[in-house]
C-alpha cells in the first residue's frame, strides 16, 4: 500500500518561525495587480523590496497558498503575512575585511572590491562583510539606506570583482540614488562567457525575476522586472568569449541570468552551470585548455572593470576604471592558442 504524500510544509528558518498571522483582504482595486506592488500600496509601513523579501522567505499566503511577487490579485482575495521581528545587527568595524580605495573625498567614495566579499551583512554573513570594513577605514557613511546597509548605493554579487561607489553622507546618498534611478549613474562589465551570442554586438531585453525551480537563481520570466543588458564580444578564444556589459538596469543577478538565458554562462558561473558542465561544447583538442583555465578560477569570472558618475557635491564628471583582476588575467591568458596551434 501507497502511503500517501502530503504537501511540502514552508521551509520557515528554525530559528525564526512564524508565530501569528495578519491578514488583508483584496478588494476591486486590486483586480490583476501584482502582489508585491498591492502589498507596498497598502498602509503596512513596509516598502515594495521588503514585501518582495517577505514573499520569497514564504512569509506571504494568498488564499492560504505561497506565490511569487509576480502573482496578479483577484478581488476577494485573502493575503496572510507574518512579519519576524527585526534583527539586531552587529556593525563592529573591522580593519581585516580587503577592499582597496580608489577615490575618496568627504561625501564619497569609490571602492575596488575583491572576489569572495559580501558587501553588506544579511541572511548569509553576519560579519566580515564590506560594510564592516568601511566603517573601520572611513570616517563617516551614509545611513540613509538602512542602518544594516550604510553608504551602499549599489551591490556586487560576492564573487563578483571591481567598482561600486559608497556615499559618506546622505546628500551623496540621495544624489547617487537618484542617478541610479535615472540610468545616468554607468556600470560597465568585463565577463568571460562558454561561447558567444551570433551578433558580436547588441541588447538584451528580457524580464527577471526568482527562478521558480531554484530560488538562489534569477531567470527570464514573463511578468517579472524590466531588465536590460548591452553587451559587446571582444575577442573569442577556444570557444570562449571575452564580453563587456553595460547595465541599463540592475537587477540581481542580471548579467549572470541575461547570458545564462542566450545559452552562453559566464564561464566558472556554477550556479547558472557555467560550470565544467558546459565542456561537451568545446572542440575535444581545446578542451584541456579551456578545463585548465577553469581550474585557476574559483568563482563567475565577472568584473565590474567602469564606473562613471556626476558628483553629486560638486556636478564633476567622475569615470573610474579597474583593470582585470589577476585570476581572470590568467583564464584568459591560459586560451591563448600559439599561432601554430591556432592556425
Amino acid at each position: 500500500m501507497k502511503k500517501s504524500r502530503s504537501s511540502p510544509r514552508p521551509k520557515w528558518p528554525k530559528t525564526d518561525p512564524p508565530t501569528s498571522w495578519d491578514r488583508v483582504d483584496v478588494g476591486e482595486h486590486g483586480e490583476g495587480v501584482r502582489l508585491d506592488r498591492w502589498l507596498s500600496d497598502q498602509p503596512l509601513g513596509l516598502s515594495r523590496s521588503r514585501w518582495q523579501k517577505l514573499i520569497d522567505a514564504e512569509r506571504v499566503r494568498v488564499n492560504g497558498k505561497g506565490c511569487p511577487a509576480r502573482h496578479r490579485l483577484s478581488e476577494g482575495d485573502v493575503i496572510q503575512y507574518s512579519i519576524p521581528p527585526v534583527e539586531e545587527v552587529d556593525l563592529t568595524p573591522d580593519p581585516r575585511v580587503p577592499f582597496g580605495i580608489v577615490y575618496e573625498d568627504d561625501e564619497l567614495a569609490v571602492i575596488a572590491k575583491p572576489a569572495g566579499v559580501v558587501v553588506h551583512p544579511g541572511a548569509g554573513r553576519r560579519t566580515a562583510t564590506l560594510v564592516h570594513g568601511l566603517l573601520a577605514r572611513l570616517d563617516s557613511l551614509s545611513e540613509v539606506g538602512g542602518r544594516a546597509r550604510p553608504g551602499i548605493v549599489h551591490r556586487l554579487d560576492a564573487d563578483t570583482s571591481g567598482l561600486l561607489v559608497v556615499a559618506k553622507t546622505d546628500r551623496a546618498y540621495k544624489g547617487l540614488q537618484d542617478q541610479l534611478r535615472d540610468r545616468s549613474l554607468g556600470r560597465v562589465y568585463l565577463a568571460l562567457s562558454w561561447g558567444a551570442p551570433r551578433a558580436a554586438q547588441g541588447v538584451i531585453d528580457a524580464p527577471l525575476d526568482r527562478d521558480p525551480k531554484e530560488r538562489r537563481r534569477r531567470a527570464v520570466i514573463e511578468g517579472g522586472r524590466q531588465a536590460r543588458t548591452h553587451y559587446r564580444v571582444e575577442e573569442l578564444r577556444c570557444g570562449i568569449a571575452r564580453l563587456q556589459l553595460r547595465l541599463e538596469t540592475g537587477r540581481t543577478h542580471q548579467i549572470r541570468a541575461h547570458l545564462s538565458h542566450l545559452g552562453h554562462p559566464i564561464f566558472g558561473d556554477g550556479l547558472y552551470h557555467g560550470d565544467r558542465r558546459q565542456i561537451g561544447g568545446i572542440s575535444p583538442p581545446l578542451r584541456p585548455r579551456v578545463l585548465r583555465a577553469l581550474a585557476g578560477l574559483s568563482r563567475q569570472a565577472l568584473h565590474a572593470h567602469r564606473l562613471h558618475f556626476v558628483h553629486p557635491g560638486s556636478g564633476e564628471a567622475m569615470d573610474f576604471l579597474e583593470p582585470w583582476p589577476q585570476d581572470m588575467a590568467r583564464a584568459w591568458a591560459c586560451l591563448d592558442l600559439p599561432s601554430a596551434e591556432s592556425g
